[in-house]
Order: C-alpha cells, then sequence, then structure tokens
C-alpha cells in the first residue's frame, strides 16, 4: 500500500474515510477462464447506472482479453503466456521493458499505467474490486492487505449482510503481484465452486450483489449518514498457512490425488 492508504475514522452515526473514495475500479477477465468477472463487467459496461454512485466515479475494466478472447469458443484461457495476477509487482514494474516481454506483462505496464501507479502518492484508483471464480469450495472469498483498514471495515459490513462470507489476508512483507495492488486500497473477490469457462447463475448473483453493497458502503462511507453506520465488528479472518503440492515422482509427474471423503469440501471451514 502506498501513503496516504485509505483510512476509517469513527464520528457520531457512523463512519467516514479519511481519504474519500474518488475513483473505484471494477476489473473482470484477469484470468480469461473465470467467465463470472468477464461476463459482469459486460453487464457494467452496458448498464454503467448500475455501478453508479453519487460521491465517486466507478470505471469498469476488461483486464486481459487476449486471454478472454483466446479459442474462440467462449471459453476462454487462464493467461496467453503467463499470469497476469503475478505481475504487478515493483520489481517487475520497474523493471526495463523488452521486446521479448509476454503479453500480460505488457498488459499489466498499462494497467498500472490507467489504475496507478502502484505506490504512487496520487494514484488514479482508489480502490479496486478484482473478479475472479474458483474451482475450489471457498463460496465468497474476499482477500486484501492486512494493512488496508478500509477494506477491512468494508468486508465486516459485507459479513453482516451475509455471515457465510470468508476473509483472508494476502502474505505480510511480500512483494506482491496482484493487479489490485496498483490502487489505494482494493480486494481479490474469490467465488466458487464453479468449474473454468462456466457461469455458475447462482453464484453470478451473489457477486452482483455483493458488488452493490460494496459500493453502497463506499458511498456511505463517503457521506455519512446517507446509509445505517456500517457494523465494523471483529470480523474472523484466515491466512495462508503454506502450500503441499500433489506427491510427484523424479520426473515432476503426481503420484497422488485428493482423497474421495475430501472432495468438495468447504475447506474454509472449521473441522473440514
Amino acid at each position: 500500500l502506498h501513503p496516504p492508504p485509505l483510512q476509517m475514522r469513527a464520528e457520531d452515526g457512523g463512519w467516514r474515510c479519511q481519504v474519500p473514495v474518488r475513483k473505484v475500479a471494477i476489473v473482470g477477465g484477469t484470468h480469461g477462464n473465470e467467465r463470472i468477472g468477464v461476463h459482469l463487467a459486460a453487464h457494467y459496461t452496458e448498464n454503467p447506472e448500475l455501478v453508479t454512485r453519487p460521491s465517486f466515479s466507478t470505471s469498469v475494466v476488461l483486464s486481459n482479453k487476449e486471454a478472454v478472447e483466446a479459442i474462440g469458443t467462449g471459453a476462454g484461457r487462464r493467461y496467453v503466456e503467463e499470469d497476469l495476477n503475478r505481475c504487478f509487482s515493483n520489481q517487475r514494474l520497474n523493471s526495463k521493458p523488452g521486446n521479448a516481454e509476454s503479453v500480460e506483462m505488457r498488459r499489466a505496464r498499462e494497467l498500472n499505467a490507467v489504475l496507478g501507479p502502484k505506490h504512487s502518492d496520487d494514484p488514479s484508483t482508489d480502490f479496486i474490486l478484482d473478479l475472479h471464480s474458483t474451482t475450489a469450495n471457498t463460496g465468497v472469498l474476499l482477500c486484501y492487505h492486512e494493512r488496508d483498514a478500509f477494506s477491512a471495515a468494508l468486508c465486516s459490513f459485507l459479513q453482516s449482510k451475509d455471515p457465510s462470507i470468508s476473509l483472508l489476508l494476502w502474505p505480510a512483507g511480500v512483494d506482491l503481484g496482484l493487479l489490485p495492488t496498483v490502487g489505494r486500497g482494493g480486494m481479490t473477490v474469490e467465488i466458487g465452486p464453479m468449474p473454468h469457462s462456466t457461469v455458475n447463475s447462482s453464484l453470478l448473483t451473489r457477486t452482483a450483489r455483493l458488488i452493490q453493497d460494496g459500493l453502497d458502503f463506499i458511498h456511505g462511507a463517503n457521506t455519512l449518514g446517507e446509509l445505517p453506520p456500517p457494523p465494523l465488528g471483529t470480523p474472523r479472518v484466515f491466512a495462508s498457512a503454506g502450500h503441499v503440492d500433489f506427491p510427484r515422482d523424479a520426473q515432476g509427474r503426481i503420484t497422488g490425488f485428493i482423497h474421495p471423503d475430501l472432495e468438495a469440501k468447504g475447506e474454509l471451514r472449521e473441522g473440514v
């Protein structure tokens, strides 16, 4: 996060942003085969009044058009040459462009210029919602930086609307390559389970409702008093404990799979 981060301060009857949110970006298609974000980006582009609020402007961005349009069947692919959502680290954005750069790295530089630049004192975008779907049984999972007090407040509000929402902190002390990090604040919205290149209508509806509630919260935090005070309790938040790879042989081929008793479980639920 770059200074000054979005923060909240208590006032009579509610909470207000210390730095008002003036520009919000809703991003879909960071992974081209995660179609909920792709379809919602198209929907909001055609119907901008749905994401318009009086106290800030909202832009809608299709982040990896080449991956979205790949294959030609409407299925898309995750990326063309490399994962776009790993291209936004300071190290990579600050490196000298080369002739052999991937499609995604070139696009990352473009998005950083449009939405950021990352770690500037005055980025173009105050808050970024990056829409994803996953094959994992996460339900609605919101991921954000531990120092992002505004995202924490927003997530607490969204959990009050839907207690099944789970929260996950991005790793601390890491040069993150995630797209939302180019704005002043932001989060990744993951929703699943859903096979890649498909859309589950109930999960699509949940994502759209979450976006509306989130935009309402931002407007309320900007103006104070037009909405009921956001319920800023103590949200339950998960953190990454590490990664466990599949067993592999000497050639790197997977030799074991998930046990049938563990398939389709809610990974972010106690006792699972």
